[in-house]
């Protein structure tokens, strides 16, 4: 035998080897997987040759397949499918309390387990319904940005020719919850969150910023106010259906809003011109002793959500107008400095408004109470 042939039979042999070895190790990998594939598909096969009353044998729900922790040997949509399987097969052999308790394992493991109307029988749909499934809440945790001005209502002072006043930027972030209220009549009546209560509370700071000069042109004025607020919003959110899917949804807000003012500082730039092109500049703080403590407001507003896995991203964009004005109407406060001496403005700020931008992830939370008994005539 030459050479060549013996290097053959030996690559030969090593190959054979190589492959047996592998598809041993395939096999003892997949043997948990394809023994639990197995009894869902024998079910399945069971079921639709009619024979119901072998059904149950053939799903052990007892196994590593429906109980293993950690990494699930079968997947949410395959055990979901199994506990349909039986639901209907408990509801064929007029056993409802079984039917009813694998109704509940089904929730339970797949709480957002929607109704198929197109090959559910009717009841099943019946049996579903005596059990609460939408959320009892969703929670989300959110923050962003504002944008706040006044809408003055009266001049700075009683002195000023031009004012520009800006809109500045503030930062917010809370807590959100939305419970379902579509069907406050009749529950569970459809399986869309069509109108949600929105109740938040959120910490936000807010700034407003103007410049002005007075009369004679000699004085420029920077001012800029800052505050901080808890602040309580109850709103309903309403579902467009029109821009909305399985993956996305489109909300329409109102409502109102009251916030508690826990803190206020005001501060600017007093300069003066004292020769072309420059500026001689003293910081000054404004001391406001009385302010009001709260804020009452009306709020409108629009919100996508866009589902990732079970939780919701959800980006929010609002504007707030404030009917009660944060400070104490006519205030006076007094402006010293080195350069232009003393003078005492008063301050009318009128109504505010501002816009806010929050970006948050909603959860879901379920709880499967029984909502009523389910008989075999409904």
């Amino acid at each position: 035998m030459s050479n060549k042939s013996i290097f053959n039979y030996l690559l030969l042999g090593m190959s054979l080897l190589f492959t047996k070895a592998s598809l041993y190790a395939q096999d003892t990998n997949n043997e948990p997987v394809s023994q639990c594939t197995e009894q869902l598909v024998k079910a399945q096969l069971l079921f639709d040759e009619g024979r119901i009353h072998e059904v149950p044998g053939a799903l052990d729900l007892k196994s590593s397949c429906f109980h293993k922790k950690g990494v699930d040997v079968l997947s949410i949509e395959q055990k979901s499918t199994a506990y349909r399987l039986l639901v209907l097969t408990y509801l064929q052999l007029n056993n409802k309390e079984m039917a009813d308790g694998m109704m509940f394992e089904l929730l339970e493991v797949n709480p957002e387990y929607k109704l198929d109307k197109a090959i559910d029988p009717v009841e099943f749909e019946n049996l579903y319904r005596t059990y609460r499934t939408k959320p009892i809440i969703k929670v989300a945790l959110k923050g962003g940005t504002n944008a706040t001005t006044f809408n003055y209502t009266a001049r700075i002072n009683v002195f000023d020719e031009a004012r520009d006043i800006d809109y500045t930027l503030g930062s917010q972030f809370g807590i959100s919850g939305e419970f379902d209220i579509s069907n406050l009549r009749k529950k569970n009546t459809t399986d869309k969150d069509l109108l949600l209560f929105n109740p938040e509370i959120f910490y936000s700071t807010k700034k407003i910023t103007h410049f002005y000069k007075d009369h004679s042109f000699i004085s420029n004025r920077i001012t800029e106010y800052s505050y901080g607020s808890l602040d309580v919003r109850l709103m309903v959110n309403y579902l467009i259906e029109k821009f909305s899917g399985e993956r996305f949804q489109f909300h329409l807000s109102l409502g109102v809003s009251g916030d508690l003012i826990v803190n206020y500082t005001g501060q600017g730039i007093d300069g003066t011109p004292t020769a072309p092109g420059g500026n001689l500049e003293k910081s000054f703080l404004i001391t406001l002793e009385n302010y009001k403590k709260y804020q009452v407001g009306v709020i409108a507003g629009t919100s996508l959500r866009i589902k990732v896995g079970r939780p919701w991203l959800i980006m929010d964009l609002r504007y707030n107008y404030y009917v009660t004005d944060p400070l104490i109407l006519d205030q006076t406060y007094s402006i010293s400095s080195d350069i232009t001496g003393s003078a005492d403005f008063v301050l009318n700020p009128g109504f505010m408004q501002y816009l806010n931008a929050n970006i948050g992830v909603s959860v879901p939370i379920f709880n499967h109470e029984k909502l009523k008994e389910f008989t075999t005539n409904e």
